[in-house]
């Protein structure tokens, strides 16, 4: 369930009660970027660039282990990793979207997606290794990304969201991305 209200707020007993039946309670506020965004340099030693065919298995990996921290464990998290991973591929190879990966060497540490049509680009999935956190490395990728999907679409709105207390809310508000709304969704874990 879904709440597409602006500033939705859920009474504390309703969000218990739906809690106390295995569902989370999430807030997921969005924000939008314009034509120019805050760029930053990659830190020495990362380079960038489209995730390429060889490098998607590196990519599920990644995801894999930030599914464990998020508390997805199992052998289905990982199915799921890679049936949604061959649909994005579709996407990009229909010019939908691409995916750029940071790389220490040959090591993936941070990836991003961004999909767009001529109204709306949307980023998907920003993850960064918990070993490589902090070094603005995600911060440098979003502009990097932002660049690519604005030459393909010049007149879409760029959209990201994320939790609204989270750590990334602060990398994407100091690139340059404005809080526009708070949506309030109602979850339950299907595996």
């Amino acid at each position: 369930m879904c709440w597409d209200i602006p500033d939705f707020q859920m009474a504390e007993g309703t969000a218990d009660w739906f809690r106390e039946r295995d569902f989370s309670v999430e807030r997921d506020v969005f924000l939008s970027g314009g034509r120019d965004i805050n760029r930053f340099d990659l830190p020495d030693g990362i380079t960038a660039r489209p995730i390429g065919a060889d490098d998607w298995g590196q990519l599920i990996d990644a995801q894999q282990a930030i599914g464990v921290e998020l508390g997805f464990a199992d052998a289905t998290h990982r199915s799921y990793l890679e049936s949604r991973n061959a649909r994005r591929r579709d996407q990009i190879a229909r010019g939908e979207g691409q995916w750029f990966g940071a790389f220490d060497g040959d090591l993936l540490v941070a990836d991003m997606g961004i999909f767009h049509d001529q109204d709306v680009a949307r980023y998907q999935a920003v993850a960064t290794h918990i070993d490589y956190r902090g070094r603005g490395i995600c911060a440098a990728l979003l502009g990097i990304a932002h660049e690519w999907a604005i030459k393909r679409a010049p007149d879409a709105t760029v959209l990201i969201a994320t939790d609204v207390t989270g750590s990334a809310r602060r990398v994407y508000e100091r690139v340059g991305f404005k809080p526009f709304e708070v949506i309030t969704s109602v979850m339950r874990r299907a595996y």
